[in-house]
């Protein structure tokens, strides 16, 4: 192999670990926000919300819209999936009362190890 070669070569295997770093970091960081095409309004919503004991929800970072189906419990809390395997309560104080501009419901998360989840905040949709 000609020394030209073998500099292609380190240059390759040098720079490929910086390229896949800076795509698991800007996926990571685009979740909720702006990288679903929400407007600057919107996603100054996601960034505002805090839970009612002033907890932060956590920026846009971690707000996944919610699709499924939940339950608003009497008590004010909400089950996540309610009746399977999956089912997730959400405290009361998590859950939003303010109005949700989204249009679907919105869960702030954050899954750690063996897909458990930490709820930060939990913004009800339009229930229609």
């Amino acid at each position: 192999m000609s020394d030209e070669n073998r500099n292609r070569m380190f240059m390759a295997l040098a720079i490929a670990p910086i390229m896949l770093i800076a795509v698991m970091v800007t996926d990571l960081h685009a979740k909720g926000g702006p990288r679903e095409g929400n407007s600057p309004e919107i996603s100054e919503w996601f960034r505002s919300q805090h839970n009612a004991f002033g907890g932060w929800c956590c920026n846009d970072a971690d707000g996944h819209r919610y699709y499924g189906d939940y339950v608003l419990n009497s008590d004010g809390s909400v089950t996540i999936s309610p009746g399977t395997p999956d089912a997730h309560h959400v405290e009361s104080y998590k859950v939003l009362s303010g109005t949700n501009p989204t249009g679907t419901a919105v869960w702030w998360y954050n899954e750690g190890q063996a897909g458990a989840k930490t709820t930060y905040c939990f913004a009800p949709g339009s229930l229609t």
